[in-house]
């Protein structure tokens, strides 16, 4: 039995590679703090794991007009 994930969801190693993400929760992080009318981005959790993998998404290349708009692409055709 393969454990590859679908194929759909190969998308998300080019898109994370690009923006320097490990995580698809921050890839679409970084897809909301790159919007040019976005100032704040305050994303809760109670967890201090996920404080910092959050922090993390102001770190590095942040996803280009382009790119957020193939991350929307993707989500519409799930």
């Amino acid at each position: 039995m393969s454990r590859n994930p679908p194929p759909k969801l190969h998308f998300f190693g080019p898109l994370a590679y690009s923006a320097d993400v490990k995580f698809k929760s921050l890839l679409f992080l970084k897809k909301i703090v790159a919007h040019p009318a976005v100032t704040c981005a305050i994303p809760a959790t109670d967890k201090p794991r996920h404080l910092e993998d959050n922090m993390r998404g102001g770190i590095g290349r942040l996803p280009d007009a382009n790119m957020r708009r193939r991350m929307v692409e993707f989500v519409s055709s799930l």
